[in-house]
């Protein structure tokens, strides 16, 4: 059985994709989405989902895992296609209508247009390589998952950036004790939540140690400590239950680096109406660059709604597309 022509089709189930399935039903327009992990969310549910997000405009505070399930009951009223675990392995484009055929594991998928708000692409941590590390089968993590897994824990963090930081402070009153270990005197972080961390640690609340690189863990089956080096050679020893290593991510494209895409540095070229170099794609959130652009989740959304308006442009060139306010239209109605 031949699967049903949409409208438009995201590729991506984060924060801006699930963006793009609202937007597509406020248009009144057909939409499938594919994820290629089992749940929604992106970034947001596979690295924090615990995490608490500030730099929504309107939304002072939200649990990341509660914005993930905001959005997804946003889009209840539509009656969208949504395609969990699903890779999208190639994309064609045709000659005659429908403009592409999108191929997964399960099959081909006729659309109109495509959305690309794949995120980052797909991302592996950088892995810790040092001595003792391959022994360790248990109590070294790169994600954090539930907080509650670390309560009364003693937990070491390596690295310096935002999320290395973020977590000292979200762990640190839950912890029986926390740690984090930095190769350089300076953190890549937020100043206000460098300046939080430092006063925890002056009030030996966490306890900072720079510039120190680990060297060993020690343990057999489970992590018992982590040995430090200073750069001036000093060692020392911490005991820990958990090790979390924020060396970063390293992403890549994937597939979507075969799909004949302008791409710069990993990320997909842009312009402002979310067009890419092939004229009935278009891209939104942390997978496009263009002059000015900038990684939030708010400017992924604004993204999103560009996209998608000019999505629908591009299958009806001879129409005005207007954008659809919920404040005129209300409530929008469920459509196939």
């Amino acid at each position: 059985m031949e699967n049903e022509l949409k409208d438009i089709t995201v590729i991506g189930g984060g924060p801006t994709g699930l963006a793009a399935l609202f937007r597509s039903g406020m248009h009144e327009k057909s939409a499938r989405l594919f994820e290629s992990m089992p749940m929604l969310g992106g970034q947001v549910s596979a690295l924090y989902p615990e995490k608490y997000i500030y730099d929504i405009f309107g939304i002072p505070e939200i649990n990341a895992q509660q914005l993930v399930q905001n959005l997804k009951h946003q889009i209840k009223d539509f009656s969208h296609e949504i395609h969990l675990d699903e890779a999208v392995h190639s994309i064609h484009c045709n000659t005659n209508a429908p403009q592409f055929s999108i191929e997964t594991k399960n099959g081909v998928f006729p659309t109109k247009s495509i959305v690309i708000a794949g995120g980052i692409g797909t991302i592996t941590p950088r892995p810790l390589k040092i001595r003792g590390a391959d022994k360790i089968k248990s109590g070294i993590k790169y994600v954090v998952g539930k907080k509650e897994d670390y309560e009364n824990k003693k937990v070491v963090i390596l690295g310096g950036g935002d999320s290395a930081v973020d977590w000292a402070l979200e762990l640190q009153p839950i912890a029986d004790a926390v740690s984090i270990v930095h190769r350089r005197d300076e953190f890549r972080a937020h100043a206000s939540n460098v300046r939080r961390m430092q006063y925890l640690d002056h009030r030996r609340k966490l306890n900072i140690y720079t510039p120190f690189s680990p060297v060993e863990l020690n343990g057999t089956d489970t992590v018992e400590s982590v040995s430090i080096k200073s750069v001036s050679g000093k060692l020392k020893t911490i005991p820990c239950d958990v090790i979390l290593v924020m060396f970063g991510f390293v992403s890549n494209l994937g597939p979507m680096e075969s799909w004949n895409l302008d791409v710069d540095k990993k990320k997909i070229k842009v312009n402002q109406k979310m067009e890419t170099n092939i004229p009935g794609i278009f891209a939104a959130g942390d997978v496009v660059s263009y002059d000015g652009k900038i990684k939030l989740i708010s400017t992924g959304f604004a993204e999103a709604a560009i996209a998608v308006k000019s999505a629908i442009e591009f299958i009806h060139p001879e129409k005005s597309v207007k954008t659809k306010y919920s404040s005129m239209i209300g409530k929008p109605k469920g459509i196939a």
